[in-house]
């Protein structure tokens, strides 16, 4: 419900236009704002677009580099994420009282919102800070090990340069022409890939599991993903 109170004076109590929600236990990148102040004006101009979020579910320290690189994906990441008034008020009507998966759940897979997606950064701009007493995360499980081995972005503010690149048509043209010219790989042939150049190797979510442990991915389901491609 403090989800429902917060989005609700946000928007139709002091109606703002864009509202930015942070969790209290997430430490912040020194571009965090601008980040979001940069990536605004794509939820305006993209319809496929439904907001942008400070995390990468796959931006373990091994798997990520580009501080600059922000991409598309289709799951709802949360920790540190930003919407419109127009996205609120699709969804206020449908928000349950006491979602019994959870919020983040519902709102991937309830809200309707369907095909629309969240930008992320490849490395993130919010860090864990606390996995104690209270948090849904304990300490020293493997889910607090992967979320201490997420870095945060050092990015100063002003380093994202242009970010149309973003927009649906042009990201959508721009993946296909990578995966055109990307070589073809399979499962098995993992531990025996070349670095330097980009690979394609299809999967079924029941292989899924054979990938996310050498791909350092999520390992609890595919995240990440634009249209079912992960870029790791």
């Amino acid at each position: 419900e403090h989800f429902r109170f917060v989005l609700t004076e946000a928007f139709d109590g002091r109606h703002f236009e864009f509202a930015l929600f942070l969790e209290n236990d997430l430490k912040v990148a020194p571009d965090f704002l601008y980040y979001f102040r940069s990536s605004a004006w794509l939820l305006e101009e993209d319809p496929s677009l439904f907001c942008v979020s400070a995390w990468n579910d796959n931006g373990i320290a091994e798997a990520v580099s580009d501080e600059k690189r922000l991409f598309r994906t289709d799951y709802f990441p949360g920790l540190g994420w930003m919407i419109r008034a127009d996205t609120w008020r699709q969804i206020r009507g449908k928000w349950p009282r006491f979602p019994s998966t959870g919020w983040d759940h519902w709102l991937r897979h309830g809200s309707g919102l369907g095909r629309r997606e969240c930008i992320v950064p490849e490395v993130s701009r919010t860090h864990h800070m606390d996995v104690g007493a209270g948090a849904t995360v304990h300490k020293g499980s493997k889910a607090a090990k992967r979320l201490q081995a997420m870095p945060l972005s050092k990015l100063p503010p002003g380093g994202l340069g242009d970010l149309s690149y973003l927009l649906q048509d042009r990201y959508d043209r721009d993946l296909q022409a990578r995966v055109r010219s990307a070589r073809r790989a399979r499962i098995q042939d993992l531990g025996n890939l070349v670095g330097g150049g980009e690979y394609v190797i299809p999967y079924s979510r029941e292989e899924y599991r054979r990938l996310f442990e050498p791909l350092q991915l999520s390992p609890a389901q595919p995240r990440a993903a634009h249209r079912g491609v992960i870029i790791a």
